[in-house]
């Protein structure tokens, strides 16, 4: 159903004094507190409507019949959390509290507040105002109290009363206006800040406004001057008023009508205290009428900080919307065109975005009503999820990935460290087939092997270090990040969805736009630390098989060893004299190179741009290193064959022990063998 949405016809308003604004509760349904005229013939009573969608339609949940034949003229009703606090005042100026709770759908029974006294003369008043302070408890109603004889006529007079037991009870009148001669009417209450009471009234009989303040411990203002001395001759001058926050000062507001002027609407403004200095100022442009009940069609809503002023024009009965940002009041702008406004009454709440929402009266039919203030703040909701959610999903994954590195480092440490120990373990099976202790060569070898393992360990613990050391730095960024929104949130003094949107209107573009940019640097960050791992994983893939290869190189030696039963070092050394050579230098020669190609690869995985280029550099010459001495293996392999080969054609033999033969290289490069001269055991 589209906007606006009508309520049954037996459902009306207060025709004095009254506030029916729309009530969101804690389960997101939508609440009203009208008028009904069912039950005994001229009895009223109170209805609680309720909708799941306004937009749709309203029904009855609950109602509450007051007291059989008499009318209720005056209701005003006001929202604590779930519970709608509800004072009424009838023909018989009698006084009635009830309350509505939304979390149950229910009406709690009527509590007669004051019977009131029926003047003879005086002006007809019937009115009623109800605010609570922040207890919840501690309840404050304003009315129409008993009158006073002066001279031998009766004055309308203005009461306030208070219960300090949710409206069980009530203390009893206290009187609000300053007596005398004259007739006070017209009641409206505006909660200020410290539990304080700002009751608004009129001098009815000098048309004459006032405001006066009933503190939480029921201390009264002294009596106040007059802020404003142009009223019109009506009995119910005040609307709906409103209270806000403003950088830690509460404002007060609250509607009225002059007599004579241009602009005919106004606003009294207070900042609250126990005894404010009131001001006033006109609503440009505005001519609110006053209704059959001599009521003001008009009232307030808030939201955050920026005030909403509906009201009834004059001339037509149409519906008008005027707002002020904090920079003065702007244009008028017609809400509702064609209609016969006899009522409105003002709430701001979240459905589906900031709403304008109202209840008014169209030519005797109750109805619903929106003005859209804001974007969704489902939406925006949505993205602050959203974007807390990919905060908490990146620190998740940079913790991830910081526990990954760590993970990887140790375990190319472990890896290095296995093939230490792998290789240590085959010197000593080497040593031990020698059946010799280790010789000053041996011991250099294994000194240098030693320092290289503790330089290649070191190096990795450095690089892990400076990964670590970069992901330290992207959490101290997003840390900082939080801390900026946080300290822009405070500064701005963000309290409600409606703030936020209105700083992402103002600004042009979304906090959610620009926190997603630099989320996306941050994850650009990790992707390069990630690049870097790739790579140095594939460098520890290609040390690994230039290991393999070696294994596999040392492997054919032990197997030559084993087959030529060579014991002795002195045997070897011949050997690698042979090849004019010494193994150890090739040995020292690779691991120097191999040291280099570490401190390279260090330096070009801190430079990143350069990394991939120059670890494969370096790859082939590692890979070239080891083809090179896959090429000296080879050829000690074929000098062995040549030996054999020589073994054989000689025939020789050992005198003394034939399974030890004894052999030397010629001193020239021939290549021919000469066997040993005579003074060693062996015969041709």
């Amino acid at each position: 159903m589209a906007l606006p949405v009508s309520f049954d016809s037996d459902l009306s308003v207060g025709t004095r004094n009254s506030s029916h604004p729309p009530f969101k509760g804690s389960d997101g349904e939508f609440y009203v507190v009208l008028r009904g005229t069912t039950g005994a013939a001229g009895t009223d009573n109170i209805s609680l409507q309720n909708a799941t969608d306004p937009t749709d339609s309203f029904a009855e949940v609950a109602t509450l019949e007051i007291v059989s034949g008499v009318e209720l003229l005056s209701i005003w009703s006001v929202q604590d959390g779930d519970t709608v606090h509800v004072s009424m005042q009838d023909t018989n100026r009698d006084v009635y509290y009830s309350s509505a709770d939304l979390s149950g759908d229910s009406l709690s029974a009527e509590v007669q507040i004051e019977a009131i006294t029926t003047p003879d003369d005086g002006p007809d008043a019937n009115a009623c105002s109800i605010a609570v302070e922040s207890t919840g408890s501690d309840i404050v109603v304003a009315y129409q109290g008993d009158p006073d004889m002066e001279m031998g006529t009766e004055y309308a007079r203005i009461d306030a009363n208070r219960s300090d037991d949710s409206g069980a009870t009530w203390g009893g009148p206290i009187s609000i206006d300053n007596a005398g001669a004259d007739h006070w009417t017209g009641p409206v209450i505006v909660l200020g800040s410290s539990d304080r009471m700002h009751i608004f009234f009129k001098d009815d009989t000098n048309d004459d406004g006032y405001q006066r303040t009933l503190t939480s411990g029921d201390s009264l203002e002294t009596f106040p001057s007059s802020f404003q001395a142009n009223f019109p001759n009506t009995n119910y001058n005040f609307g709906h008023g409103i209270s806000y926050d403003d950088g830690g000062t509460q404002k007060v507001r609250c509607p009225f009508q002059i007599l004579t002027g241009s602009n005919l609407g106004h606003t009294a403004l207070l900042d609250s205290a126990d005894a404010p200095t009131v001001t006033d100022e006109a609503v440009t442009g505005t001519n609110p009428s006053s209704g059959a009940g001599n009521t003001l069609i008009a009232g307030m809503a808030s939201d955050g900080t920026d005030e909403h002023y509906l009201y009834a024009d004059s001339s037509t009965q149409d519906l008008f919307r005027d707002v002020n940002t904090g920079s003065g009041w702007g244009t008028d702008t017609e809400v509702l065109d064609a209609i016969t406004c006899n009522h409105v009454s003002p709430n701001v709440y979240d459905r589906s975005g900031q709403k304008l929402a109202y209840i008014y009266d169209d030519g005797g039919t109750v109805k619903y009503n929106e003005v859209v203030l804001g974007a969704a703040a489902t939406t925006i909701t949505a993205s602050i999820d959203s974007l807390l959610q990919r905060q908490d999903i990146l620190r998740t994954a940079v913790l991830d990935a910081k526990l990954l590195h760590t993970l990887t480092a140790t375990a190319s440490i472990d890896s290095i460290l296995a093939r230490t120990f792998t290789q240590t373990t085959e010197i000593d099976a080497l040593l031990q087939r020698l059946g010799v202790t280790q010789t000053a060569q041996l011991d250099a070898l294994l000194q240098r092997q030693g320092i290289l393992r503790t330089a290649s360990i070191d190096a990795i613990l450095a690089r892990t270090i400076t990964l670590q050391a970069s992901i330290d730095a992207i959490l101290q960024h997003n840390l900082a990040l939080t801390a900026q929104i946080d300290s822009l949130l405070k500064r701005e003094g963000l309290t409600t969805t409606a703030d936020i949107d209105a700083i992402l209107v103002t600004e042009g573009t979304t906090v959610t736009a620009q926190i997603d940019a630099l989320l996306q640097k941050t994850l650009s960050a990790t992707a390069v630390l990630d690049a870097i791992l790739v790579r140095r994983q594939s460098v520890t893939a290609s040390v690994d098989a230039l290991l393999q290869r070696l294994r596999t190189v040392t492997a054919t030696i032990d197997a030559v060893l084993k087959r030529e039963g060579l014991t002795k070092t002195a045997s070897i050394d011949a050997i690698l004299i042979t090849e004019g050579t010494f193994v150890t230098a090739q040995i020292d020669a690779l691991l120097q190179k191999n040291l280099i190609a570490t401190a390279q690869i260090d330096a070009l995985l801190q430079r990143r741009n350069l990394l991939t280029a120059s670890i494969d550099a370096r790859l082939s010459k590692v890979l070239t290193l080891s083809a090179s001495v896959d090429a000296k293996f080879v050829h000690t392999l074929g000098i062995s064959a040549e030996i054999d080969a020589v073994i054989t054609q000689k025939g020789w033999r050992a005198k003394g022990d034939p399974s030890r033969p004894v052999w030397i290289p010629k001193a020239d490069s021939s290549g021919a063998w000469t066997p040993l001269p005579d003074v060693h055991p062996y015969v041709p």
